[in-house]
């Protein structure tokens, strides 16, 4: 019985052991499995995507590796969209990537470029065929997030009958704009230098619908700016250490992106901001229908476009450091028919700012701004008097060193909206 008992007890143990051994070897190939798996090969093409190495990637891409996928599912184009990489984008479609291929989360390369708001890379898939229609994980396309994203550029694209026209127009600009700032003819062994050598001003919302844009020139060595929105092209003027440009073509409301390139010698810069242009239409025609007839007697005039309300004189608006009695008949005409008309719009506008380019003392021009506003709060009439709670808290006298118009003087209301 005892025998019987230690042969029983010794096979149970010999099965234990056996069992441990097992269990050891199982653990031991699965943490083996799993290191495999997260371990790349130098040579993997997808390592070299993720790290933005593009001579590796023209080095291995081959058709037989192309479109290899990893345990998300990403391609290496999926992965060239989410780190916002044209150049090895374009190498991999120009060696035959699938560009409608679906991840895990049911993204594909342009789902992932457009959530991202990486406008040239969406502009880049869309050209060279990628379906908008194809829809995520929350049932939206590509074109569901583009007309969220409110750029004008990729709006025009997605509704074009002709997607290969505004293509090949883009790339042709783009192309222009190389060709706009001169290069000198170097050695074969000299190459371009990124240096920062600009910058471009922060535009939250643009009230204009021709705006002037400017920046910093970080080195002053820089000659050759030039700047481009949607499919034209615009000098720019350089004086110190500012650089700046008008945008001459009316730009509708909507998300605009700027693409500003400079250089001299080997060195080269490029900047992209995106801009919002807003302006409220229906202020603007409220302004028009109320002062247009009456604004020539003032020697006033509206900016349509920034809804700017500008009276101008060669002689000085004011005498012994007061307003003349010119200007002030003709607030006390203006001021009325203005606020009764932006009273409509108290919800949606921020600011009415008043600007001069007078200096009437070591102070600058903020004092002759304020001079124009302690007149316009005592304007003895009743539409003025009935809202002077609202003018207090939301016209204001302020310095602008920008108004450059050294012929004439000048008095500005300008108008700052937002869009909600």
């Amino acid at each position: 019985m005892h025998l019987q008992r230690d042969r029983i007890g010794m096979k149970s143990y010999i099965v234990g052991i056996l069992v441990l051994v097992l269990l050891a070897g199982c653990v031991a190939s699965n943490l083996s499995n799993k290191q495999n798996s997260i371990t790349l090969d130098e040579n993997d093409i997808l390592l070299a995507v993720r790290t933005n190495d593009y001579e590796k990637v023209k080095s291995l891409v081959s058709k037989d590796n192309v479109n290899k996928v990893d345990t998300l599912g990403y391609t290496p184009l999926h992965i060239a969209a989410r780190n916002n990489n044209v150049e090895i984008a374009k190498l991999l479609i120009d060696n035959n990537a699938k560009l409608d291929e679906k991840d895990n989360f049911k993204d594909t390369a342009l789902l992932d470029a457009i959530k991202n708001n990486y406008i040239d890379m969406s502009k880049l898939l869309i050209c060279n065929g990628a379906n908008i229609n194809i829809k995520d994980e929350q049932n939206l396309t590509t074109k569901d997030y583009i007309n969220r994203l409110d750029n004008s550029f990729l709006i025009d694209l997605i509704n074009a009958d002709d997607k290969e026209l505004l293509c090949k127009e883009n790339e042709a600009l783009n192309n222009e704009l190389e060709d706009l700032i001169p290069q000198e003819t170097e050695k074969e062994e000299t190459k371009i230098v990124k240096k920062e050598l600009v910058t471009i001003d922060n535009y939250p919302l643009i009230n204009n619908k021709r705006p002037l844009i400017c920046g910093d020139v970080l080195d002053l060595n820089t000659k050759n700016i030039v700047l481009s929105i949607k499919d034209k092209t615009y000098d720019v003027n350089i004086k110190n250490n500012r650089w700046c440009t008008n945008i001459k073509d009316k730009l509708e409301n909507g998300v605009y992106t700027l693409k500003v390139m400079a250089s001299y010698d080997n060195f080269e810069d490029i900047k992209q901001e995106e801009i919002s242009i807003y302006v409220l239409d229906a202020l603007q025609k409220d302004l028009i229908n109320e002062l247009s007839l009456e604004l020539p007697t003032w020697a006033a005039s509206l900016d349509e476009n920034s809804l700017t309300v500008t009276f101008s004189s060669e002689n000085s608006f004011f005498e012994n450091n007061e307003l003349k009695e010119s200007l002030k008949k003709a607030l006390n005409e203006f001021i009325p028919k203005y606020v009764k008309v932006l009273r409509k719009y108290e919800n949606q506008i921020v600011n009415v700012i008043i600007l001069s380019n007078e200096s009437l003392s070591e102070e600058g021009t903020v004092e002759s701004s304020q001079k124009v506003y302690d007149y316009l709060k005592n304007i003895d009439n009743k539409s003025v008097q009935d809202n002077i709670i609202w003018i207090e808290k939301n016209i204001f006298a302020d310095e602008n060193l920008n108004i450059q118009n050294s012929k004439k003087n000048i008095i500005e209301f300008k108008i700052e909206v937002s869009k909600n």
